[in-house]
């Protein structure tokens, strides 16, 4: 039986930096998934959820690997326009120097500080995690109110609501307003953004120490990146571009599933959302 959780997330200001990208740090306009299976690990592993024996990288791989076993999508529907802006960061790097090394640094007028170009976009949103395992869908529901940011570290974000949905309808073909990867439709028209975001089980995979020559190491992301991630549709349309933001507003798109698949029709007491799903997690 499918479970689904809706996490309302107040305005706030988020970046999740886009996956390969260096110098500038520029950001999904919405979470992915993986970052999100990311963010339920950290809610689970706060509430003590799980009981691992393990620490450090291979502990938090178990938690992954636990929720993963029952949720089986991450999805998000935006509740108000989002605006993505560039800014400058500067910070101090002495936090990662000995004495001595910042000694011979202001002794040399030598910089203390580095700087880079860091996109954020603010609004709101809402999170649905589904899940087919009571179980882990019953310690969600319990633990995502410990939610407190998203993506970059500064990111920090505030929970309205955490509520399970009720079902109330489906259709193979109709409106969407959550973003859905393009391989389950058939087709999809009217407005909406395409984007490439790293679906669930990258999160995985993320934790995968890639070393070698810096050549070496920029290939292996390549192919993770490439082989976890997908085209989506974001319900989104850009509503103004200026020399220094974007503004996007949330729209609902057109679109036919394909035969496995269908647009279930969820409902909270606050809020709806049409979100495509596998025939075979409603039965």
């Amino acid at each position: 039986m499918l479970t689904t959780i809706e996490v309302a997330v107040r305005e706030s200001v988020f970046s999740v930096q886009r996956p390969l990208s260096y110098q500038v740090g520029d950001s999904l306009i919405l979470p992915q998934p993986s970052t999100l299976v990311n963010t339920l690990v950290f809610c689970l592993s706060r509430a003590q959820s799980i009981t691992a024996q393990d620490f450090g990288d291979k502990y938090l791989r178990n938690l992954i690997e636990s929720a993963g076993k029952g949720l089986v999508r991450v999805t998000i529907k935006p509740l108000t326009p989002l605006i993505s802006t560039p800014i400058l960061l500067s910070r101090l790097r002495t936090l990662e120097w000995t004495v001595d090394k910042i000694e011979d640094k202001i002794s040399g007028n030598e910089k203390l500080t580095n700087a880079m170009i860091r996109e954020y976009v603010f609004g709101a949103y809402s999170i649905y995690f589904l899940f087919t395992d009571d179980e882990i869908a019953e310690k969600s529901t319990k633990s995502l109110s410990l939610i407190n940011r998203v993506g970059d570290t500064e990111s920090l974000i505030s929970i309205t609501r955490v509520e399970r949905t009720t079902l109330i309808g489906r259709e193979k073909s109709g409106l969407i307003d959550t973003y859905t990867p393009s391989s389950w439709l058939e087709r999809a028209s009217g407005n909406f953004v395409i984007s490439k975001f790293c679906k669930e089980n990258y999160a995985k995979y993320r934790l995968e120490k890639v070393g070698g020559k810096p050549a070496d190491v920029a290939r292996k992301r390549l192919e993770l990146f490439l082989k976890f991630s997908e085209d989506f549709y974001l319900p989104l349309t850009v509503e103004k571009t200026t020399k220094n933001y974007l503004i996007y507003k949330p729209v609902a798109f057109l679109a036919k599933t394909k035969d496995d698949f269908t647009i279930a029709h969820f409902k909270t007491t606050k809020d709806d959302a049409k979100i495509v799903v596998k025939e075979e997690w409603l039965t």
